[in-house]
């Protein structure tokens, strides 16, 4: 018997009312629609008329149980993470498109069982919608493995310039606005400079002891290499000790 005494009084859809005219709520475990352990039930109350819609099984520990146990199961035997990545796609494909066929349902149960707005409610289960369709196409474009990361070559020679450009003190707080170009040899190509540009953004705070960085930020802009044969070092004191050129030559 159907604890929803008056359907007529509920704006809603004729799927939502038959939901609503079950004569209980159970758990889903393996596929199944089951009762608690204990027998043990709850009412669901409309908050809008503080009234009893449906009658709902009442889970307990022993119910979380069966459930972990059933999900681990499920888990280590495979049958969703060794399915083939495209019959992944095609299946949450499915999902979404089962959800939206019934989004009027579901948005409708979750206003008379908490209390949003419907417009509301409807966002979320487009939400959730636009979300599954979503992520469906990546079970065929991830592997589940990472390329290997571009090695680089140890530095032999350096040399950093930090310019200030800007400085703004409000009281005991100041945010400098300072360039970092460091230039850099590798010992792969020890013919080109590479030289990335940065930029701190940082804030400072005034202590007892003076200033300290209180949080640093480093932002980077651009990198390249430029090629040594325009005597690119040389204006920053070329290769340094045995480079061959420059004050260290």
């Amino acid at each position: 018997m159907s604890v929803l005494t008056d359907t007529a009084a509920y704006p809603i859809t004729p799927g939502t009312a038959r939901h609503l005219g079950r004569p209980l709520f159970g758990h889903v475990i393996d596929g199944q629609v089951v009762p608690s352990l204990d027998g043990a039930t709850m009412p669901v109350i409309d908050p809008a008329r503080g009234e009893q819609v449906a009658t709902a099984e009442a889970g307990s520990a022993a119910d979380v149980e069966r459930a972990v146990r059933s999900a681990r199961a499920a888990f280590d035997g495979g049958r969703w993470r060794n399915l083939p990545p495209l019959e992944q796609e095609r299946l949450l494909r499915r999902l979404a498109a089962l959800l939206a066929e019934r989004a009027d349902e579901f948005a409708e149960l979750d206003v008379i069982d908490s209390g949003p707005l419907r417009t509301y409610s409807g966002f979320f289960v487009q939400f959730a919608v636009d979300g599954i369709d979503f992520y469906s196409g990546w079970p065929s474009k991830l592997a589940g493995s990472i390329p290997a990361a571009q090695s680089i070559a140890p530095v032999i020679w350096q040399h950093h310039l930090l310019s200030v450009y800007h400085v703004g003190v409000d009281g005991d707080h100041a945010r400098p606005l300072v360039y970092h170009t460091p230039h850099q040899i590798l010992s792969n190509d020890p013919e080109s400079a590479n030289v990335p540009v940065g930029r701190y953004h940082s804030e400072l705070r005034r202590t007892g002891d003076g200033w300290k960085i209180s949080r640093l930020v480093l932002d980077l802009l651009c990198g390249e290499a430029k090629t040594d044969a325009a005597g690119y070092l040389d204006p920053v004191g070329g290769r340094g000790p045995g480079g061959g050129r420059g004050p260290g030559a």
